[in-house]
């Protein structure tokens, strides 16, 4: 398991090779490397480890913070069936903390509804 930085994020470890030619043999070039990564765990405990918060809804009493880490972050999503990739892009900053009942938005087919109603239909 790869070391923890903490704030949601690891090290990993790897290393880059190659062959470069020699005055009278090639030589084989090894360079180790580590980089911070983001752990691939879900979204709500992605932020639980984040903000270092055991409870969902104690995370969300560090916005500001939340907001700051998330914004460009990629999230898959596997429901209805299908994998998808989203990206939560600056508008999450103009919802983020509003209930799923003031998120409005409007449908490709059908009326203007609010986040709450959409799913509430969508996976009776």
């Amino acid at each position: 398991h790869p070391p923890n930085l903490g704030e949601g994020c690891d090290i990993w470890e790897g290393y880059f090779q190659s062959l470069r030619p020699g005055q009278w043999k090639p030589y084989i070039k090894i360079d180790t490397s580590v980089s911070g990564m983001m752990k691939d765990l879900n979204l709500i405990d992605f932020i639980c480890d984040a903000v270092g918060a055991q409870d969902p809804r104690d995370a969300m009493r560090k916005k500001m913070v939340l907001q700051r880490m998330l914004c460009n972050l990629k999230v898959a999503t596997r429901h209805g069936g299908f994998r998808r990739v989203h990206k939560i892009n600056n508008s999450a900053r103009k919802v983020f903390g509003q209930p799923p009942s003031q998120l409005k938005f409007k449908q490709e087919e059908g009326p203007e509804t609010n986040a709450e109603e959409y799913f509430m239909q969508k996976y009776k």
